[in-house]
């Protein structure tokens, strides 16, 4: 329902658009013009895919709304490159991207969801003359990363600092998706040091307002919730930093492990050296570094943890033992306090 369709000339849009409450920045008329022109030809694909939009139905039905996300983006690619409105096209793709995903995992009476024969032989065509096309879950997650992109550098340029980390959190997301786990870090990065940026800023604002006068209780309440939000967006990304370095340490360790044991006299600097070489991941190479300084490169993945643990146990004892050791001499006299 988030698309509308005209049955006629087959635009297909947000609705915001369709009902005429915006323009496209000025570009709707461009893309009125391309459509009376185009659409005059029954074999256009316009035309062929809009025909298979079927929204009388009394649920609209998957193969219609993918086909009308799909119509929409195309259309909509009918601008220039320099024209096209990157959060529009973003949206659309990862809108699309969700549709298949449901695909995937959702059913309905007669089981799996299916698509329309008719549309799928409008797609396989189309496949032909439209490269990168939104024709699955990874091509369409893959064009909504490329102009999310596009519309952060808009965006910034704004200084709107929660837009901006909301993109920067969806761009993470997509990534996840993708398995992409190291470039997902590096925006749970950047989102850590312009939040903490931002907080500095905020916090000197807020000690100098409570230093002057005619400081309204709306100015600072407005400066206590950006700080309240920075706090928790912080904590976030300190958390999810946590959880996807582990997860990348995990697909890493056996083969790190692999490339460590088959070096010759290893030390600790060679292993980094090494490891940093072969592209794993920097989190990765120093934890890896520190098993071999613990004599436990041998274990195997599975039992890692285990006896990551066995080892901080012994540590600590003997830590413990030490001091006691040393309690006792004191008491001895054999040692000087």
């Amino acid at each position: 329902y988030h698309i509308w369709h005209c049955n006629n000339c087959h635009f297909c849009e947000e609705k915001e658009i369709f009902r005429g409450e915006d323009n496209l920045s000025g570009k709707i008329e461009i893309l009125q013009e391309k459509l009376m022109i185009e659409t005059r030809r029954p074999e256009n694909r316009i035309v062929q895919i809009g025909e298979l939009i079927d929204y009388d139905e009394e649920l609209i039905g998957w193969s219609s709304a993918i086909a009308a996300h799909i119509l929409a983006i195309y259309i909509h690619n009918r601008l220039s490159p320099n024209m096209r409105i990157a959060g529009k096209l973003a949206r659309l793709y990862l809108r699309t991207a969700w549709l298949y995903r449901e695909q995937n995992y959702s059913t309905d009476v007669r089981g799996k969801i299916a698509i329309e024969p008719e549309l799928a032989v409008v797609l396989e065509d189309l496949k032909t003359e439209w490269e990168n096309g939104p024709f699955d879950e990874a091509s369409s997650m893959a064009k909504a990363i490329e102009y999310y992109k596009l519309e952060l550098e808009n965006i910034g340029r704004l200084d709107n600092i929660k837009q901006e980390v909301s993109v920067m959190m969806l761009l993470m997301s997509m990534y996840l998706k993708l398995e992409q786990k190291k470039e997902a870090m590096s925006y749970i990065r950047i989102i850590f040091r312009t939040c903490t940026k931002k907080r500095s800023v905020m916090q000197k604002a807020s000690d100098n307002m409570l230093n002057r006068k005619g400081i309204t209780s709306n100015q600072i309440d407005h400066i206590k919730t950006m700080l309240i939000w920075l706090n928790n967006t912080i904590e976030r990304t300190v958390t999810l930093s946590e959880k996807i370095t582990e997860e990348i340490f995990v697909d890493e360790y056996p083969d790190a492990r692999k490339l460590v044991m088959g070096i010759n006299n290893p030390t600790a600097e060679l292993i980094a050296e090494k490891l940093k070489e072969a592209g794993f991941y920097d989190a990765t190479c120093r934890r890896v570094v520190d098993i071999f300084n613990k004599k436990l490169i041998s274990i195997d993945a599975d039992k890692l943890d285990a006896a990551e643990e066995s080892y901080k146990e012994k540590k600590a004892k003997k830590k413990k033992q030490g001091f006691f050791s040393k309690i006792a001499d004191i008491i001895k006299g054999e040692e000087n306090s």
